[in-house]
């Protein structure tokens, strides 16, 4: 049953239900940095707010888990409304098996919103009930994820496909734009979305190259994450968008795939959302190209499970469900920790900070700091938050470790740190250990206030 309750390895988890805590608390969402005792007054648009207060009860009561309804939508759209068995097969395989991930973080959980909108977008006929989802959906995911403007282009690209009921696809879309406006920040959430959209290296959210997802897709950083087989497969996609383009019948879906595209090579991130698109919008083509073909007499009928099967699924995932919540359940807070993150050593000495401690830790563990520390007043020199810096301190904290010794304990001082919960000389990772260590274990301002594990908390010494 471990393998059902794999740790939690994301920096973003912890920052998310954070701030979920303090909205639950105050009844209000955040405006602005707060957290990082460097600029604590920048502005903070946090525009996967609606993602807070469930992480929060999440994180409290059960522990962090990973989100399923993503594959459940994307295999409903595939597998579930192909004419061919292998082809919703192969479109799912693409869509999920290469490109998921299994994590909690807002940026893979909000895949359900393109995946959702395209199953609707690209009905036969948008009645009035899935009329009025669409609009509702799109409401939930201005306030949950930066990426709902795909929502109103998917809704767009569905007028121009749908001929027999346009006009109220339209309508829709329009309804769809306007209630993106419904949401706590008004147009400075536009703006930030414009802003990431827009980014170049340098400027604006572009500084955020350092991190391998926010870097093009030819970054060979990004091969880490997603294979070459992965990419090949998307491109296989992308090249169907090309071929269906002769259709007239499939000319609005393949040219919203390839109109995504460029976003997907210089963003990389962005990557995943559109292997969803587009195997659920290229899905007729993909049908109709198999069905020219002798490769139809193999490739399946529609899959049409009995009532007997559904039940039987319905009951396997349910004792899944069950056997996974008593499991959870039983596990003591620090296993959840991946240590990649610190693990229980970190757990025990972010406990070791005084309240009000200004604390630099490594980028993927200042969220988890936030989570543990925060209600005591203890912040954090930089955080993957990102969003709620200035382009000078995303600079900083995304390159302090390039910098020679001396030159990162300047900074930090300069800066007001008095803590450093860091990895010790003899564990974590090596260039984590080699920045850190090497600068503040030989540091004359510094001293080793305790050791942990693979851990080590620094303090900063008074001035004379």
């Amino acid at each position: 049953m471990g393998s059902l309750v794999a740790r939690v390895d994301d920096a973003d988890v912890w920052w998310v239900a954070a701030a979920g805590r303090q909205m639950l608390a105050t009844g209000a969402v955040p405006r602005t940095n707060g957290w990082s005792f460097v600029e604590p007054d920048h502005p903070w648009v946090m525009h996967e707010w609606l993602f807070g207060p469930p992480y929060a009860w999440g994180l409290g009561s059960l522990g962090p888990r990973s989100f399923a309804l993503t594959g459940a939508l994307v295999l409903a759209a595939t597998v579930g409304r192909a004419r061919h068995f292998a082809v919703g097969c192969v479109a799912a395989l693409v869509a999920v098996v290469l490109f998921a991930h299994p994590t909690a973080r807002p940026t893979w959980v909000a895949l359900v919103f393109p995946a959702a909108m395209a199953l609707l977008a690209f009905r036969e006929t948008l009645g009035r009930v899935a009329a009025g989802a669409c609009v509702v959906l799109e409401l939930v995911w201005a306030n949950a994820h930066g990426s709902f403007p795909l929502g109103v282009v998917l809704l767009g690209a569905g007028a121009w496909a749908g001929a027999i009921d346009r006009r109220r696809r339209i309508a829709v879309s329009l309804a769809a734009a306007a209630v993106t406006l419904v949401n706590p920040y008004g147009l400075r959430l536009h703006a930030l979305v414009l802003d990431y959209l827009l980014a170049s290296p340098g400027h604006g959210i572009g500084d955020l190259t350092p991190l391998a997802e926010y870097a093009p897709l030819w970054d060979v950083r990004y091969f880490a994450v997603h294979s070459v087989a992965a990419i090949a497969l998307l491109a296989a996609l992308v090249l169907s968008a090309v071929w269906a383009l002769r259709d007239a019948a499939h000319r609005a879906r393949a040219a919203l795939v390839l109109a995504l595209v460029p976003l997907a090579v210089v963003h990389a991130r962005f990557a995943p959302t559109l292997a969803i698109v587009a195997a659920i919008v290229l899905l007729p083509a993909l049908d109709d190209a198999v069905a020219r073909t002798r490769l139809a007499a193999y490739a399946g009928g529609r899959w049409r499970p009995g009532r007997g099967t559904l039940g039987i699924y319905t009951g396997v995932l349910a004792g899944i469900a069950a056997a996974g919540f008593v499991t959870v359940a039983s596990r003591p807070a620090d296993s959840w920790i991946d240590p990649a993150l610190g693990g229980a050593s970190f757990l025990r000495l972010a406990s070791q900070l005084p309240d009000g401690a200004q604390v630099v830790t490594p980028f993927r563990s200042a969220g988890l700091v936030l989570w543990l520390a925060a209600p005591r007043g203890v912040r954090v020199f930089y955080d993957s938050r990102n969003d709620p810096y200035s382009a000078e301190m995303r600079r900083v904290g995304l390159t302090l470790l390039e910098r020679s010794p001396g030159a990162i304990v300047d900074e930090l001082e300069r800066r007001g740190t008095t803590y450093a919960l860091v990895p010790s000389p003899r564990g974590g990772d090596p260039a984590l250990r080699r920045g850190y260590d090497g600068a503040l274990g030989v540091a004359p301002g510094w001293s080793t206030q305790a050791r942990d594990g693979e851990w080590c908390l620094y303090a900063r010494r008074p001035a004379p």
